[in-house]
């Protein structure tokens, strides 16, 4: 999880919003004050405890340090299951520690190493304390250096909302929420897909907030997006159990009592982080003078569950990535990240020359041309030639796809098929396969062996291409990604020998030669910023997206590069 916040190395699982960013950003997180992430406090009691695990003189202290530690991963672990955030790494590292202060408490070693004095465990302090240091010097720059990326992107939104014209697709209808805060004619047209439990929704609202106190040219509206399959049936699993009910509160909230009371609801919810109990909120509704058996029976309608599931379509139809998803204009605001994003863009913003009537009437574009457009405006990355050429489709194609995947990862099977069916029907793309293994054993720039077979398979494809050719390859490649959930080491060599590969092959795939082959993959990969598999290129452009629900993002991606050469 360290190297995952610096590094920015993706663990499986780990995505964004799912239970480990959810526990990594939320209050228990963080160090108080500095703000430091707990994994930091972590890697450096680890340290420490090994350091006086391996001196002798040190061991009686080591079974107050685990018991220290013990007792701050059962605090720990309650607060996880309390709040739902069951990241697996977390409640990994807990578990382990537990079953280290067993160990300890059952080993009589430890027990009767004669008495410490208090200088021996000096190393092992000097040790924790400046692995914490270190890291979170390491940090800061880390967070310096995103935070300057950040302000980039938030500068070309500014540019572009500056430079906006109105109704990109030529439609008149006004792209806002339900109930709009501030003037009709506004200047200024902020549209949010929020999430009442998601924090950083919280902390955008909170800047929103300011900004409708201080200025009458800027107008706000809202829509949901809810971390919360009852109503959203475009996330994969519940992040945030009452985020629904939150939606449907400020939707009937709407209904019953209009625009104001809507917006009482909605920072009501945010104010309690989108959770309430029935108590609760008959008591908000009797301060706001609603009535409350209307409201209840309106809120669990299918009025609201309609209204909040429209939303979430219309988000995904627009390429909603992560909540919050901010317009303004029409544009989309990226890079709200930067400290007071909000405030820096709309202050930025030429207002005298921005169209008012155009403001309400621009609506931003579909998600495959945001996603076509984020392609498109990355710059041409320099990709060393491999080791073994392992492509499909004419040499001299217009458009040339590049993955580096794993042969465990499900979705790397899944952009190979994609990408294998383009080149099948068309004459004008070539695609090229590259090894990146989500194992450590021969990949150490990922933390752990997620898929432990995935270096073996990696040797053992590019020794088929070395030794029985291309087509070989291919066949193997093909069956390799086909059986992902039935593979077993102890078959492998018989299965592959069934699909008519040669004991030349099989012998070749322990081979230096294949090793290196494969580390020169990995390499190339870390070298381009690799982060997760699949890793996808069209014409040595980064591809940051190459699936969305159901939309063929990757082909469109492909057609764009065929039409527009570089």
């Amino acid at each position: 999880m360290v190297a995952e916040r610096l590094a920015s190395i993706g663990l499986a699982g780990c995505g964004e919003r799912s239970p480990c960013a959810e526990a990594a950003a939320s209050a228990w997180g963080r160090v108080p004050f500095v703000q430091w992430p707990i994994s930091f406090v972590g890697l450096a009691y680890f340290l420490g405890v090994l350091a006086l695990a391996f001196n002798h003189r040190t061991r009686p202290i080591l079974r107050h340090a685990l018991r220290a530690g013990a007792a701050v991963s059962v605090f720990y672990l309650v607060v996880l299951i309390g709040n739902r955030l069951l990241c697996a790494y977390c409640v990994g590292v807990h578990v382990a520690n537990l079953a280290a202060w067993l160990l300890c408490e059952r080993s009589p070693e430890v027990a009767h190493t004669p008495r410490v004095r208090p200088k021996s465990c000096a190393p092992a302090a000097l040790l924790s304390l400046l692995t914490l240091a270190s890291l979170g010097m390491i940090d800061r720059v880390v967070v310096a250096e995103r935070t300057r990326r950040a302000s980039r992107e938030l500068e070309r939104s500014v540019r572009r909302i500056n430079e906006a014209s109105p109704g990109t697709d030529g439609a008149s209808d006004s792209f806002s929420g339900r109930y709009r805060c501030g003037p009709t004619d506004a200047a200024i047209q902020v549209v949010i897909f929020t999430d009442y439990q998601c924090p950083d929704c919280s902390l955008v609202h909170r800047q929103i907030e300011s900004l409708l106190a201080e200025r009458n040219d800027i107008a706000v509206s809202v829509k949901h997006f809810p971390f919360c399959r009852e109503c959203n049936r475009h996330i994969p699993k519940d992040l945030h159990a009452n985020a629904c009910w939150a939606a449907r509160a400020a939707e009937a909230a709407g209904l019953i009592g209009g625009t104001e009371a809507f917006w009482s609801m909605h920072r009501w919810l945010f104010a309690r982080a989108g959770s309430f109990t029935d108590a609760e909120i008959r008591s908000h509704l009797a301060d706001l003078s609603l009535p409350i058996e209307a409201f209840l029976e309106t809120m669990t309608s299918e009025r609201t569950l309609s209204s909040v599931r429209s939303d979430t379509d219309e988000a995904l139809s627009l390429g909603l990535t992560s909540t919050p998803m901010i317009f303004v204009n029409g544009v989309e605001l990226v890079g709200w990240r930067t400290p007071d994003a909000i405030g820096r863009a709309v202050r930025s913003l030429n207002t005298s020359k921005l169209d008012h009537a155009a403001s309400r009437h621009s609506r931003p574009p579909d998600a495959i041309t945001k996603f076509l457009n984020e392609w498109a405006s990355q710059a041409a990355a320099v990709i060393p030639s491999p080791a073994l050429e392992r492509s499909i489709g004419p040499g001299d194609a217009r458009v040339r796809i590049l993955i580096f995947g794993d042969y465990q990862e499900p979705n790397c099977a899944e952009a190979d098929a994609v990408a294998r069916g383009l080149v099948a029907k068309r004459s004008d793309t070539r695609y090229e396969f590259r090894d990146f293994p989500l194992d450590s054993s021969c990949n150490p720039s990922v933390p752990s062996r997620a898929h432990p077979l995935a270096c073996r398979l990696a040797a053992t494809a590019q020794a088929v291409r070395a030794i029985d050719g291309p087509s070989a390859f291919w066949t193997v490649h093909q069956w390799l990604f086909g059986q992902q959930a039935t593979l077993r080491e102890e078959t492998l060599e018989t299965d592959l020998a069934g699909l008519g590969v040669t004991p030349a092959a099989l012998a070749a795939a322990n081979s230096t030669d294949v090793a290196a082959s494969v580390v020169r993959d990995r390499d190339v990969a870390v070298t381009l910023g690799v982060t997760g598999v699949p890793l996808v290129f069209v014409n040595e452009r980064l591809v940051n997206r190459w699936n969305y629900g159901e939309l063929p993002l990757l082909e469109a991606i492909v057609a764009h590069a065929a039409d527009h050469p570089p």
